[in-house]
């Protein structure tokens, strides 16, 4: 699957524009854009100048897409998720790695020391894909092209790297009623606690998947302890159901 997302991505480079929240559409009109764009005449202005170049060029059919867009078309079209994803919801649900481990497929994101604005794709050899801006579309550069800090937090996506099996690290944030459903020990661990107390996490038992049973049960308890019922399970939940 990597390989398939990777040729994916060199697919759009220098033949696609940024629109703001697009993701791959290609039934693009001006009337389109300065909605997508909310009227703002620079934005609109920035777009239409690389939307005509590109049309010069003879580049047919070209596609729009935002940063995180870029992505998550690609996601979506191979039912890796099943809906749309900002670049900071990329990163929340990415297991943060060192830039010295970066593998082609891993993300890159941006963070602005009060959250993360941007995203890329690592591609291999250096090089990062990214739908950099309305100037440019959809680029491929060195990872330091704009400077060793440009890129500042990385990110490995376990359903896109094939990595499901794989059991999360301790007190890491599960967001966990996407699929394929998060599983390994620490499930298990927290599916026998709610057990102990009570809740119904379905016929398997602590089987170690977070089906709908266990999200079920863990929303209500969390519910009966009076805090927000998102169905999280973060180091905070870990105290107070006190594991």
């Amino acid at each position: 699957m990597i390989d398939k997302f990777i040729e994916f991505l060199n697919s759009q480079v220098g033949k696609s524009i940024y629109v703001w929240g697009a993701q791959g559409e290609s039934d693009i009109t001006e009337e389109w854009i300065r909605k997508r764009e909310n009227n703002d005449e620079k934005q609109v202005k920035r777009v239409l100048k690389l939307w005509d170049k590109l049309k010069g060029q003879g580049i047919s059919p070209i596609h729009a897409y935002d940063c995180s867009g870029l992505i998550v078309s690609f996601l979506i079209k191979n039912k890796i998720i099943s809906g749309d994803m900002s670049s900071r919801s990329l990163y929340a649900k990415s297991t943060e790695i060192k830039r010295e481990d970066l593998k082609a497929g891993d993300f890159v994101f941006r963070h602005n020391g009060t959250k993360i604005y941007h995203v890329g794709v690592y591609v291999g050899n250096n090089m990062v894909i990214e739908c950099m801006g309305r100037d440019v579309g959809v680029v491929k550069r060195d990872i330091n092209a704009s400077g060793s800090t440009y890129w500042n937090r990385y990110g490995r996506f376990a359903k896109l790297a094939g990595i499901i099996e794989k059991e999360t690290p301790k007190c890491s944030t599960f967001y966990l009623t996407d699929k394929p459903y998060m599983r390994g020990s620490e499930i298990k661990e927290l599916q026998t606690r709610l057990i102990m107390l009570g809740y119904d996490v379905g016929s398997t038992g602590a089987d170690g998947i977070f089906g709908k049973n266990t999200d079920k049960a863990l929303r209500l308890f969390q519910e009966r302890a009076k805090k927000l019922t998102d169905g999280v399970y973060d180091s905070a939940m870990r105290e107070l159901i006190g594991l």
